[in-house]
C-alpha cells in the first residue's frame, strides 16, 4: 500500500501508528465514532463481517449480543472503549 499526499503529512505516521479506534488515538479524535487509520485487525473484525460469513450468520450474532443489526455490532466491535476484546497496539487499555 502507498499513500502520497500533495504536501507533507507529518501526522499521517503518527495516525497509523495510533492504538484506539482503529488507528485513531488519543491526539486525533479518539472519542468520535469515526474510523480512522489505514488497518483493522482483520483476524478478529472479519468474523462480524458478511463479506466473510453469511448475513445471516452475522445477523444472528447481532441479535443474540442485543443489537438490532449487524451495523451497530461491528460499531460496537471496533471501539476498543465499548469491546475489550478487540486487539490493539497499545501495551495497555483505560
Amino acid at each position: 500500500m502507498v499513500f502520497e499526499f500533495p504536501e507533507p503529512y507529518y501526522l499521517f505516521v503518527d495516525i497509523l501508528a495510533g492504538d484506539t479506534l482503529i488507528g485513531g488515538g488519543q491526539a486525533t479524535m479518539m472519542a468520535r465514532s469515526s474510523f480512522m487509520g489505514a488497518y483493522a485487525p482483520a483476524h478478529y473484525l472479519k468474523q462480524f463481517l458478511p463479506k466473510y460469513s453469511s448475513l445471516d450468520e452475522v445477523q444472528r450474532k447481532a441479535r443474540a449480543a442485543g443489537f438490532d443489526s449487524w451495523v451497530s455490532y461491528i460499531r460496537n466491535r471496533t471501539n476498543w472503549a465499548l469491546n475489550t476484546e478487540l486487539p490493539v497496539l497499545a501495551p495497555g487499555r483505560p
